[in-house]
């Protein structure tokens, strides 16, 4: 299957809750489980696992089956889009500082 990258960077930045999970993995790179991202991030399982599957098919993260049911996963630290991701998360997140700035005025 083919990834188109623009639409896979959309979905995964186009909610709070997706740009929270890449936000963690990005900020805290390492072994991940499904469970330590939902914990972490306070996010539903099923956003997750979706962020993830996307994040693996555009080859941002690897996943390796530990046992039958126990997924971990990693970034590709080579992967062309983590520098990009990056960006834009860190200009999300200076957006939304400005916006409750603002509010606060």
């Amino acid at each position: 299957m083919r990834t188109n990258i623009k639409d896979t960077l959309s979905r995964l930045l186009g909610s709070e809750n997706r740009r929270k999970v890449v936000k963690a993995i990005l900020d805290r790179p390492g072994i991940w489980s499904y469970p330590e991202l939902e914990k972490v991030t306070r996010v539903p399982h099923a956003t997750v696992w979706r962020t993830v599957l996307d994040m693996e098919r555009a080859k941002i993260l690897k996943s390796k089956l530990i046992g039958r049911r126990t997924k971990i996963f990693s970034l590709v630290e080579d992967s062309p889009y983590i520098s990009l991701l990056r960006s834009v998360i860190n200009l999300v997140d200076v957006e939304a500082l400005s916006l409750e700035s603002r509010r606060g005025l």
